[in-house]
């Protein structure tokens, strides 16, 4: 059965990188790219951006997405990524692209 953004759930993160101009976390199913701007929240607030680092370690319990809107991933520890996916916010050709490790990637 092909892979789909929502097999990402389950995963524990392990490290949190910028590469350039684009964020790389990797986790235990594989390695998720951010392109798109994001933002992080805890208890329905705003949090500063750079709090992304203090992540390593967290579990994803639940991901929302809606089409052309965002994906939000939600973590075990209150702490919630959410990123835009609206036509013109792209920075690259993809939003975000996911390298699982059984091969398969999906790029929104």
């Amino acid at each position: 059965m092909p892979k789909n953004i929502f097999d990402i759930i389950g995963a524990t993160i392990s490290q949190i990188k910028l590469i350039e101009d684009y964020y790389q976390i990797y986790m235990s199913k594989g390695i998720f790219n951010i392109y798109n701007p994001f933002e992080i929240y805890k208890n329905n607030s705003i949090v500063d951006k750079n709090i992304i680092y203090q992540l390593s370690n967290s579990k994803i319990i639940d991901l929302i997405y809606v089409d052309e809107q965002f994906i939000k991933i939600i973590l075990a520890n209150e702490y919630e990524i959410k990123i835009s996916i609206v036509s013109e916010d792209y920075r690259a050709p993809e939003a975000i692209t996911i390298f699982f490790n059984t091969g398969e990637i999906i790029a929104f």
